[in-house]
């Protein structure tokens, strides 16, 4: 899909400056083929905290199952007297999609992991067990709203206090990049929490995964620094983009009280048809706006302008189904590969 990129330039620099600039790369993404089997490689983008921890897990049980489906970004830019924004949305998916996608992709996770060997305790013993009820009370409904979208946990399930894994940034130099919701709150209830998880590990002789997960719709990054600043040249570009979000995490403990995290250090790219497409659909609101600041400006005898331009991406909600359940169930498996490989 193309991308698209909003510029606001002041006059131009009478020297071109060559500097070198130091930034913080994004991590490399990796692009998921079509379908339901594992693209090979896969597994390489999910990073150990402590492989050793899991050896010799042969019994498991996951009471905790969220997915941050992300509806909004935006980002801005600005260089001397001139800025620009822009600020995206999903459309034609929501709660009804997004639950479907959940319970499919739990459900995905608990084969899979049977199909790796290993011994999954069923639902019906883990919601029997005192500690699953002490968990869940500590979450949030299904559909939670997050801010930049919605979190959604498997039917019968509760969201969790460290489930929404998708907050966004402030459109820095990653503008628009992701980073982990960890507020005082949600950290204070996910350690009383442990007590329950390490309860839950030795009552069912299980050891305890948990997994929160962030689902992205579009890339949006703003350029900043010294070369934007003496160019006078405000930028953001963007471009839908769908994606396991960089992040994602699978946490366990065993009924030794080991534990440790299986983390996904790169995006993992899903195919550009999950989308119908994309269009310019910026609000006649926000046009005002640009127009009413640009005659302010003017009449305050200031230089440089700002301007918002609004996106919107078109998902079919069949088609956004069906390849977001293939590209959660290769998340899947690639866990599933991991852990099996650890124990």
């Amino acid at each position: 899909m193309p991308a698209f990129s909003t510029r606001f330039a002041l006059a131009a620099a009478c020297l071109l400056i060559s500097v070198a600039t130091m930034a913080k790369d994004a991590p490399e993404p990796f692009a998921l083929q079509p379908g339901a089997e594992l693209t090979a490689g896969a597994d390489s983008a999910l990073d150990w905290s402590n492989s050793a921890a899991f050896k010799g897990v042969r019994r498991v049980v996951v009471p905790e199952f969220s997915i941050e489906f992300l509806q909004g970004n935006a980002a801005g830019s600005s260089a001397g007297k001139a800025s620009v924004a822009q600020r995206w949305r999903l459309e034609g998916v929501g709660p009804a999609e997004f639950q479907a996608i959940t319970d499919a992709a739990y459900a995905q996770l608990l084969a899979t992991l049977q199909a790796a060997g290993f011994d999954v305790v069923g639902a019906e013993t883990m919601r029997a067990h005192p500690a699953f009820a002490k968990m869940q009370a500590q979450g949030k409904p299904s559909g939670h709203a997050t801010g930049a979208g919605l979190a959604m946990a498997p039917a019968g399930m509760l969201v969790m206090p460290l489930g929404t894994v998708g907050q966004r940034s402030d459109g820095g130099a990653m503008g628009g990049a992701l980073k982990t919701l960890q507020t005082f709150s949600a950290v204070s209830s996910a350690i009383s929490g442990g007590f329950d998880t390490q309860e839950m590990a030795r009552g069912l002789d299980a050891t305890v995964l948990q997994l929160h997960l962030a689902v992205d719709f579009s890339q949006v990054g703003a350029k900043r620094g010294f070369v934007q600043r003496m160019s006078g040249k405000a930028e953001v570009s963007g471009k839908a983009q769908p994606s396991i979000a960089a992040g994602a995490q699978v946490s366990f403990m065993t009924p030794a009280t080991q534990g440790a995290t299986l983390q996904l250090a790169r995006p993992l790219l899903l195919p550009e048809d999950t989308f119908n497409g994309t269009r310019e659909a910026t609000s006649s609101a926000t046009k005002t706006a640009n127009v009413a600041g640009a005659l302010l400006r003017f009449a305050a005898g200031v230089g440089g302008g700002h301007e918002t331009v609004e996106y919107e991406v078109s998902a079919e909600p069949e088609q956004y189904k069906r390849r977001l359940i293939e590209g959660l169930g290769q998340f899947n498996a690639a866990v599933a590969a991991r852990l099996a490989a650890a124990r």
